[in-house]
């Protein structure tokens, strides 16, 4: 403010306007459009018709009626969006658009670069903190003792060939080199692609109803898959209401028992009674009833704030029902993610996506390994 002042005051105007103009311009980011509708499919038609086929949505959520209409009308879709003109749809390999709910899975993650050498300036650095150790070589060690890494991770660190080299490091280069090795052990779990049938499988009060509810909002929007639900129904009560009700704003079409003459049709998200971690014969007829129907892709949902041990058991359950991928949810709430270091590296699962807040329409993030790293070294990152 006070330059601008100066410079009109002591400027002729034809020098004051060429330095305006020389000066180059922030592009303006894409307007941002917002659409109430009243189920997905509508949001969809409306969306094309303002902002064609190379719109983004970027936020989805509902908006509960005001006054009496919260008691005479279902809740409502709020999409925002935006015009991107050099977007191309996602092709997958055969060159045509992928529209199933396989392409729920995220792509996978690109190289990282390693560390910067000696020479130059650490991409990251402490921040002052009067109990941050200070120092090189046993700092390190030091600091990942007080980060409650598992033994099994430290452990495999230790053994690496550059573990000596990241010792000798300045501190905040020993933890950028760390964090380089966790990306490196991340890159190594096994990819197993989403099948046409999803099943959530995860106890009491672990999210998996609400991950499910997230995942059909990303694929009908961020994907245009077009998938069915179908909720099974065990010897746990569970109430079905709340699902039926949001299947029906999103236009999906939602089953309370297996309709035999549609389970080849299209993809389909499976709900699956609350588990009990001492139930064994549960789990044993539960994945009978998935093994019948063919349901290859099975995602273990985990309250990522339940404690190590009490996690260790969800992934022993997961293991039981043939689990391929798993979920953490209440990321929002966790300050620290050390503790699940262990089921994301060593359990044999392939992480889908962390879930942030109670919102069933978005709140995900796909690719939660850099939010990952930061909650471990939240000092330096």
């Amino acid at each position: 403010g006070i330059k601008m002042a100066f410079q009109r005051k002591i400027l002729p105007p034809f020098l004051f306007m060429a330095l305006r103009l020389e000066t180059p311009l922030a592009e303006a980011p894409p307007a941002v459009h917002r659409f109430v509708v009243k189920s997905a499919q509508e949001a969809v038609d409306r969306i094309r018709e303002k902002l064609g086929e190379n719109a983004r949505v970027t936020s989805v959520r509902q908006v509960p009626g005001k006054g009496l209409a919260r008691l005479l009308q279902a809740p409502r879709l709020e999409v925002l969006a935006v015009r991107e003109p050099f977007l191309t749809p996602q092709l997958d390999r055969e060159g045509s658009a992928d529209s199933s709910l396989s392409s729920l899975c995220p792509d996978p993650l690109p190289e990282r670069l390693l560390p910067p050498p000696e020479t130059e300036k650490a991409p990251l650095f402490p921040r002052a903190s009067p109990t941050m150790p200070m120092g090189s070589a046993a700092d390190l060690q030091g600091l990942l003792e007080q980060t409650a890494l598992s033994p099994t991770l430290l452990r495999a660190l230790h053994c690496s060939p550059d573990w000596e080299t990241m010792r000798q490091l300045p501190l905040a280069r020993g933890v950028a080199a760390v964090g380089h090795w966790l990306r490196q052990q991340y890159q190594q779990i096994p990819k197993a692609p989403l099948g046409p049938r999803i099943a959530f499988i995860g106890t009491a009060g672990s999210g998996k109803t609400t991950s499910l509810c997230k995942a059909l909002t990303y694929g009908l929007f961020f994907k245009k898959a077009s998938p069915q639900v179908l909720r099974l129904v065990g010897t746990t009560p569970h109430s079905t209401d709340p699902l039926a009700s949001f299947c029906a704003l999103m236009g999906v079409p939602f089953f309370r028992q297996t309709p035999a003459d549609k389970l080849q049709q299209g993809p389909w998200l499976v709900d699956l009674p609350a588990l009990c971690p001492q139930d064994v014969p549960q789990w044993s007829a539960l994945r009978s009833q998935l093994d019948n129907l063919q349901v290859e892709s099975r995602v273990l949902v985990v309250n990522a704030l339940y404690d190590a041990p009490s996690i260790q058991a969800a992934f022993r359950m997961g293991e039981a029902l043939q689990a391929t991928h798993c979920i953490f949810t209440h990321c929002d709430e966790l300050i620290h993610a050390t503790k699940l270091w262990h089921g994301v590296l060593y359990s044999g699962l392939q992480p889908y996506f962390f879930g942030y807040g109670p919102s069933l329409t978005g709140e995900l993030n796909m690719t939660p390994l850099e939010d990952l790293i930061e909650r471990t070294f939240p000092h330096f990152c």
